[in-house]
């Protein structure tokens, strides 16, 4: 019986699925190395375009916030933290860590005038006080800071990161 030459012909040269890989695997890493150095170079712009320096805001007790009149608060929930304010506009986005060199998120979040702010996290509530001025607040693993500055105008833009949304 005759194998018309199938069986025992033997294939010469390199093997297609060893030229595949050979040629895709570092076309791959490649492009996997360039896309991972845009982003950390955008997550750097944005770390430095968010990295808000002023004095403290005044932090509230318990008793202090409660001797408040009471006005609604708006508030939302961003990145797993719970955020209000009784007035004007705010805008947050997720930082990347150490400056956008590091690994993992912080919600920060910019305040036009909010008066009152209360910042819920895993750690408790806080208030601050910050009068009609602008105020940033950062919450790294769930500590929130507060300072007495601010970028943002309560002009949005379609490509800023924001939470403006109710939670009650």
């Amino acid at each position: 019986m005759s194998d018309f030459g199938i069986r025992g012909k033997r294939r010469r040269g390199v093997p297609f699925g060893l030229i595949t890989i050979a040629v895709g695997l570092p076309l791959a890493l490649g492009t996997a190395l360039v896309t991972y150095l845009i982003q950390r170079q955008h997550a750097i712009e944005e770390a430095a375009a968010w990295a808000i320096s002023g004095p403290p805001c005044r932090t509230l007790s318990l008793a202090e916030y409660q001797a408040l009149p009471q006005r609604p608060f708006e508030s939302f929930v961003y990145e797993g933290v719970g955020f209000g304010r009784l007035y004007g506009h705010v805008s947050c986005n997720a930082v990347v860590n150490n400056g956008g060199r590091g690994f993992g998120t912080f919600p920060e979040c910019q305040f036009t005038s909010a008066d009152i702010i209360r910042i819920t996290s895993a750690r408790g509530t806080i208030y601050f006080s910050t009068g009609s001025h602008p105020a940033t607040v950062a919450v790294h693993q769930n500590r929130p800071s507060c300072v007495m500055a601010g970028t943002f105008t309560g002009q949005f833009s379609p490509a800023a990161d924001t939470a403006v949304g109710r939670s009650g």
